[in-house]
């Protein structure tokens, strides 16, 4: 027992038009390929067997098609000081691989080493730091296992991958993802600022505007009037007001003689007399842009830049003053600061107005937002301009028309009279006396 010989190697059989000799081997290692060998003593009745020895063999150059496209993949090297000799090192992946090698491409845009592009990071390196490139090292950044893992890491540096290197890099800084936040709503916050500034401002001029147009003022009036005398003695009659989604039925209800006339063309061309529609739509213009956007969705951008600027303003207080980062913080914040707060309070002045404004109306503002109403208004103001325009086009083609039909009778006329003067002509004196007669041109004097 273990203390016989060893069993003999069995030899392999060498197969003409199949097996390499050593001859015909290759000089390097090439790229194997992974495929399943069926067992010798399973061969024999195979179609494999049957090619082998049946099959006449093909005269092929295997060096020169292998050997150049089939190489064997070879280790990353690094050499050591003082030795030729090439060692392989096995990279090290210590967080994530799908989030290591998305850091990877993001870093991948720089032409700089991951502790350069740290460097700039912390810098607050404007050159580098686009809001494209800051939203993705805040989304692939670090968690505190992630950091833990790479910084407590004491193997090769040359052995982790970019993305270990620049976590390693940035480790040190204290509330990392903070900062970088901080950094896109510096780079974000005037374009936002304006944007939600004139959001604001726009509304309460629209608002304002309504408020202030005596002319539209007599349009609600003139509206009023007539519909109560289209509803006199009905349920609907004597209105003092309406909710004005029932300017809809203006253009609904069409006229029981000429259905290509509507209520509303009818207004149009009474108030035409005494309102310029154009000068109406003019007096009331920020109506378009407010009713655009939602005063909710104006709220919520407000209060992102207050949350923001908030986080700011602690950071103004740390007294780590010596750091760039810190610094352009300051600046920011002396700049920005007070400008962000009048625009909450604007906000806030608004929302309050768009409330009353509601009620002025006659709505509920917890049923219906304010700028559907506007846009109400707005595309009344509009369709009353519009009527107008058609109004004056529908003219214009009757009048063309009447134009036509009176030339057309003057024609007729004027042929009845030349067949009339005719058909006298070949009368005799009796004839045409009888004639004139019937026709009623019968004058005794003239006779």
């Amino acid at each position: 027992r273990g203390g016989g010989p060893a069993p003999p190697v069995k030899k392999e059989v060498f197969i003409p038009g199949v097996s390499i000799d050593e001859g015909e081997a290759p000089k390097e290692k090439l790229k194997p390929i992974y495929w399943s060998k069926i067992m010798d003593r399973k061969i024999d009745g195979t179609a494999w067997k049957d090619s082998v020895h049946k099959a006449p063999s093909t005269k092929v150059s295997l060096s020169s098609n292998f050997d150049s496209l089939y190489p064997a993949r070879k280790g990353k090297t690094i050499k050591k000081l003082g030795t030729e000799k090439e060692e392989k090192i096995q990279m090290v992946s210590l967080i994530d691989p799908q989030k290591s090698n998305n850091l990877a491409i993001v870093l991948s845009q720089f032409r700089a080493s991951p502790d350069h592009i740290a460097e700039r990071v912390l810098a607050v390196d404007e050159s580098i730091l686009s809001p494209a490139v800051l939203q993705s090292f805040i989304k692939y950044a670090p968690t505190s296992d992630e950091m833990e893992a790479v910084s407590s890491y004491k193997g090769d540096y040359a052995a982790i991958g970019p993305s270990e290197r620049y976590i390693r890099a940035i480790g040190s800084v204290k509330n990392y993802t903070t900062k970088l936040e901080s950094m896109l709503y510096l780079t974000e916050f005037e374009e936002m600022y304006d944007d939600n500034h004139y959001y604001v401002t726009n509304l309460r001029n629209a608002m304002g505007q309504v408020r202030g147009s005596k002319s539209l003022m007599q349009v609600l009036k003139t509206i009023l009037h007539c519909g109560n005398y289209l509803n006199y003695k009905t349920r609907y009659g004597n209105a003092q007001g309406l909710q004005f989604d029932s300017m809809r039925k203006l253009r609904d209800t069409r006229s029981t003689v000429k259905p290509q006339v509507t209520l509303i063309h009818t207004l149009a061309d009474i108030l035409g007399k005494s309102v310029d529609f154009e000068k109406l739509i003019q007096s009331v213009s920020a109506l378009e842009g407010a009713s655009k956007i939602p005063l909710s969705v104006i709220r919520q951008g407000v209060s992102e830049l207050s949350i923001s600027m908030k986080k700011i303003e602690q950071q103004v207080e740390d007294k780590n003053g010596g750091h760039v980062y810190f610094e352009k913080i300051r600046n920011f914040y002396n700049k920005w600061g007070r400008q962000q707060k009048e625009l909450q309070k604007n906000t806030i002045a608004a929302q309050k107005e768009a409330e009353e404004f509601l009620v002025w109306w006659g709505a509920e503002p917890a049923k219906k937002p304010v700028e559907e109403l506007l846009l109400e208004i707005w595309s009344f103001v509009q369709d009353l301009n519009k009527a107008q325009e058609e109004n004056a086009k529908r003219l214009r083609l009757e009048r063309k028309q009447k134009e036509r039909m009176d030339r057309r009778a003057s024609e007729k006329d004027l042929k009845k009279n030349v067949q009339r003067n005719e058909f006298n002509r070949e009368l005799g004196p009796l004839d045409m006396l009888l004639n004139s007669i019937k026709e009623g041109d019968f004058n005794l004097k003239e006779v």
